[in-house]
């Protein structure tokens, strides 16, 4: 009796199983302190880990009360706030930011599940740097994070410097243009029949 030839043996797989970082691998470092003010211990605790490994200086709040009172303390370089929290919402927060003289320019991210366009029309009147929606990618939130930090707004003073204004513009000067046309064109009319 033959029997048959067995196929090759496939290499044995590895029992260990790959785990893959809880926090994204950072390219740049980021050297900004940012309040976190959210308050889902998991989704703070996240954004905390990825900011902190960016190289951030990180701070917590879990609602606008605490906010509020942590920015009493130290003034942060950004802030990241969730909208739906109890004692105080992140609009109201966003609201008492920009009516105080030493937050007012302070950089603000707004975290929410509210995707409506009147929630984000209303965050970014309320004046929200950016609004980003839950659930959101790590590196969504540290593009943003980094475009604010890197390319701060240009204060409001220095805007109208530059510009020329209407009383600087020159009188309005018109040019006419007169185009000879080839010769033969307006030459010598045929004789009329």
């Amino acid at each position: 009796m033959k029997t048959k030839p067995r196929p090759p043996r496939a290499k044995p797989r590895s029992t260990k199983a790959t785990l893959k970082p809880a926090v994204a691998p950072v390219v740049d470092r980021i050297n900004a302190s940012i309040l976190v003010v959210e308050d889902q211990a998991a989704i703070r605790k996240v954004v905390g880990r990825q900011l902190t490994a960016a190289g951030c200086d990180v701070a917590y709040a879990g609602n606008g009360v605490e906010a509020l009172a942590r920015l009493k303390e130290a003034l942060p370089d950004f802030v990241i706030s969730d909208v739906n929290m109890p004692k105080m919402d992140g609009f109201e927060l966003l609201k008492r930011i920009r009516a105080q003289a030493t937050t007012r320019g302070l950089p603000v991210i707004l975290l929410t599940g509210r995707d409506e366009t009147e929630d984000v029309v209303a965050g970014m009147g309320l004046g929200a740097d950016d609004y980003l929606v839950k659930p959101f990618a790590l590196r969504e939130l540290m593009a943003r994070v980094r475009a604010r930090i890197e390319r701060p707004p240009v204060p409001a003073a220095s805007l109208g410097h530059d510009r020329p204004t209407e009383r600087d513009q020159p009188e309005p000067c018109f040019i006419s243009c007169v185009t000879i046309p080839p010769r033969g064109y307006l030459g010598r009319m045929p004789a009329q029949p």
